[in-house]
Parts: structure tokens; sequence; C-alpha cells
């Protein structure tokens, strides 16, 4: 029996005139699998409420002493319609296994309690007049969650609901560590531009919770399904939403159909009708470049306290990507002998572990399974970054640091990646390798030179 009461059945409750008719159709028009249900239904559409509805009518009107309307009978007599609808409860049951979810408008409670329509009467549970022992007999109904609505009743509420500012941001989906780095100018422009706003962001993976760790971000938000992320996002109730999925017809759809006062994102047939502002996704562009255009801005010169220190990153998430450690320890031997001032420093993550020991017996400092934080304030101290084409070369990237990467054009694809993934600046190079052969064919003194050069400007 439990399966069957456990159904994905969503009640929004609360008093008349807070918009729980609203926020379920924009629901159902963003979430697809979703059903509007009105619960008024369950026993207004049987005939027994037909039959006796004439004698709950008049029992209504000898206590209240005027004729009720249907709401005011319904809410009197809670106790016989409550009866009805669980009587009536399998149907509700197999609408949620034909629809999906279902999205009622109030629930059984709402007729728990008898008198709340009728001024000058205290309300009561329904319990109190000899309604407990019947219902031992039926099966009680289960929501997956429950929807409550509120409205403030005094001008001091008011004030402090609209006090609250919120912004939510729903990032690119891609779960790759430069993908994600490459969202932080965008939301450090956030931060300057909406001041005391909360930052909310939707993700689809744990590891955008590193922007709450670099304090960009008040909370991440973990989709887990279209219907929840709906009510979350009109349960927030946003002053400004920015959609960074252009290609999503859903999330440009939810965004588009809400009541926020501005929605910006990238140009699509959805975002051009629905949203406030939109500006078109330019392919040949740097994407935290991209990201940064929707606040019309544009990467900034970044001034910090340098270091002597030149940070190698060997590591990368595909293997035609890495060019070989002996290589990497070839340059850095070279540069040494060359800049004694200079100091030489690996930074590896969980997959370079292998190489740690290599590197150490060489002589040089290893920076082992940084935390975001300490990654992102190393890199920023560096002097100059050697990479392959890899997720912390993008730290490096987006503040504009001296840096030469290493990209393979084994596949033919180092063109497009550099478009979209490389930041072009005039103290940053990009080295590419012959087309069809492997990135070990990058020799070391070419990438010593350009070392060499960025640091003489």
């Amino acid at each position: 029996m439990k399966k069957c009461t456990n159904r994905r059945l969503i009640p929004f409750i609360g008093p008349d005139g807070v918009g729980k008719t609203t926020l379920i159709e924009a629901t159902c028009s963003a979430a697809g699998k979703a059903s509007y249900y009105r619960f008024k239904k369950m026993f207004r559409k049987s005939l027994l409420y037909k039959a006796v509805l004439p004698v709950m009518r008049l029992r209504t009107k000898k206590a209240m002493g005027f004729t009720p309307q249907k709401n005011q009978i319904d809410d009197y007599c809670g106790g016989a319609v409550l009866g009805i609808a669980l009587l009536r409860y399998p149907l509700l049951w197999l609408q949620t296994w034909l629809k999906g979810y279902l999205l009622s408008n109030r629930y059984y409670f709402d007729f728990l309690l008898k008198n709340s329509r009728f001024e000058g009467h205290e309300s009561e549970l329904i319990a109190r007049n000899g309604f407990r022992e019947p219902f031992k007999f039926f099966t009680a109904p289960t929501a997956e969650r429950i929807a409550q609505t509120y409205r403030p009743t005094d001008g001091k509420q008011r004030q402090s609901v609209s006090r609250t500012k919120n912004i939510v941001v729903f990032l690119q989906n891609r779960d790759f560590f430069g993908a994600q780095i490459c969202h932080i100018p965008f939301l450090e422009a956030l931060r300057k531009v909406y001041p005391g706003r909360k930052i909310h962001l939707v993700s689809k993976h744990k590891i955008s919770y590193l922007f709450k760790e670099l304090g960009l971000a008040d909370e991440v938000i973990l989709e887990s399904g279209k219907v929840e992320l709906a009510l979350r996002y009109f349960a927030l109730a946003p002053e400004i939403t920015l959609n960074l999925r252009r290609q999503s017809g859903f999330v440009n759809t939810l965004v588009g159909l809400g009541s926020v006062q501005t929605k910006i994102g990238f140009t699509s047939p959805i975002s051009r009708k629905l949203f406030t502002r939109t500006r078109t996704y330019e392919t040949g562009v740097y994407r935290a470049q991209n990201y940064l255009r929707l606040l019309d801005r544009e990467m900034e010169e970044t001034h910090f306290s340098e270091g002597n220190e030149i940070l190698i990153m060997p590591g990368a998430g595909g293997e035609h990507k890495i060019w070989p450690l002996a290589n990497y320890l070839d340059v850095a031997r070279v540069l040494s002998a060359r800049h004694p001032v200079l100091k030489i420093g690996f930074v590896l993550g969980a997959k370079e572990k292998g190489m740690r020991e290599a590197i150490a017996q060489s002589g040089f400092a290893v920076y082992d399974n940084l935390d975001i934080r300490a990654l992102v304030e190393i890199v920023k101290r560096a002097k100059c970054v050697i990479a392959n084409d890899c997720g912390p070369s993008h730290i490096a990237q987006i503040y504009k640091k001296r840096s030469v990467i290493l990209y393979s054009d084994e596949t033919y694809s180092a063109r497009r990646t550099i478009d979209e993934w490389f930041h072009k600046h005039d103290r940053a190079v990009a080295l590419i390798g012959e087309a069809g052969a492997p990135i070990d064919m990058i020799p070391v003194t070419e990438v010593v030179a350009n070392v060499e050069q960025l640091l003489c400007c």
C-alpha cells in the first residue's frame, strides 16, 4: 500500500490570492511532464457530493444565518467533503501514474479545519466533531512534497520580503574543471554590478561548489529533476535571472515564463521573445569573455603582487594533450640555469600523482592537490605559467598572467579549441603541435624561448 500512496504528487497550499494558480501553470508550462489539478474535482465531480449538497447547504445556512456560497459549504461541512474525496482517492493515484507529476491546487488537509471562511467564527479541527474514528478506515494519501505559499499580513512583513533580493544564474552544463573556471570573471563582475544581492547558482554538477568556497555564490542548487527545479526557482522569486545555457529550451522557457524583473541570456528563438536582454554568443571569443558580455563587461587587466616563481602544469584531461614530463623537466632545468633568481614549481592534481617522485628527485617544488582557494592564490602570484591545455591553466588565462599553453593538433582540432578556450592577449602564447602529429613534437627550445620572451615584458 505504501507504494500506491507515495506518488509524484505535489500540493500547493496557502491562502486565497497568493498566486498558487500562477505558480502551478508556470511550472507545468516549463517542466513538461507535469499537470495542473484542482483538488476540488476530487469531491465536486462525485455523484455522492451532488446528492448531499442540498443537505449541506441547509445545514450551513442554519448555522450561519445566511445563504452560503459553495466554498463556504465545503468549509463548514469539511468532514463530509473530506470523506467523499478520500473515497475517490484511487482516481488521484491513477492520475499521477498516467501523467507523471501532478501539481494540486490545495489538498486534503485544507478541509481538516472548518470555519476558516467565516468571520467572527472560531476555526476548529473537524476531528473534534467525531470524525476521527471514521478516518481510520481510509488510506492516508501521501504527497512527495508540499509547496507552501504565504501572504504577508502587515507592512513590516512586506518590507522584510522585499529586502531579500535574489539573483539566479543557470551555469553552463560542462562539468570539467576548466569550463567551471571560465565562470569566475563573470561571477566576480556580478558581485560588483549587483552588490548586496544573494547569488544562487543552478548547476548539474557538484564541482560547482567551488564558487561557494571562493565567495562568489551564496548557494549552489544541484538539479535533481525539472519539476523540482521549477518549484525551487519560482520559490526564490528572483529579481534577476541570468541564463548561460543558450541551447537549453527548458531553461529558456522556465526563465521566460517567470515573472522576473530582469531576464538576461544568450540569443535563442525563445529568449529573443521572452527575455529582457539577450546577447549573441560568439564562438570565436574566449568563453569567459562571452559570459562577461551578458553584463556589458570586458576582460579586465588584473594587477597582483607577483613573485619570482614559474609554475608548470604538466597534467591534462586527455592523454593526447599531455606534453611529456621529461620535456617539462628539461624546460625547468634550462630556465633555472639561465635565471637562478627564479623558482620553479610543479602544480599536480590527483591524476598526476605518478609524476611526483620524478619531480621531487629533480629538486623542484611540488604543489600537490591544492584546494581551489590555494590554487587560485598561487597562480595569481606566479611570474609565468607553462601548461598543457588543462583546467588549471584557465586560472592563469582569466587573470591575464604570462602564460605559454601547449596544444595538441593530433586530431586536427587545435584551431577550433583555441578559438573558444584560449584567452588571446599580449602576455599569452599558444604553442600548437604539428597537425596529425603527437604533442611530443613541440621542441623544448621553442617553449623556453617563448617563456624568456614573456619574462622581458
